[in-house]
């Protein structure tokens, strides 16, 4: 946790597995890497929680992953605010499909 005199950082840098039992009986387990987490304007203006920074995905079984990025908000400008992009990966590391957009609205691929 970091502190800059407006605003407070959590980052947990400890993986998350989770397993799901699927229909068939199979069992999938993912790991996840969270970005960190910002709570701005803590002095003054309007307070906000965003997350900011890079994660990860990860589908252990199948080794397919999703990196993504959230942009914190700029100073000037509405463009990075809520802004994430993706990208999916193969087992071998291979970009197959980028994903961008706002996560309050819109993602496309």
């Amino acid at each position: 946790m970091s502190f800059n005199g407006t605003s407070v950082c959590v980052t947990d840098s400890r993986k998350t597995n989770i397993t799901l039992k699927l229909p068939d009986g199979r069992k999938e387990t993912y790991s996840f890497l969270f970005p960190s987490m910002v709570v701005g304007n803590l002095m003054i203006g309007t307070r906000y929680i965003e997350a900011q920074g890079k994660g990860t995905i990860i589908n252990e079984n199948l080794g397919i992953s999703c990196d993504f990025e959230f942009h914190p908000r700029a100073w000037t400008s509405n463009y990075y605010t809520n802004r994430v992009d993706m990208t999916v990966k193969d087992s071998f590391e291979t970009a197959v499909v980028k994903i961008e957009g706002y996560h309050t609205s819109k993602i496309e691929a």
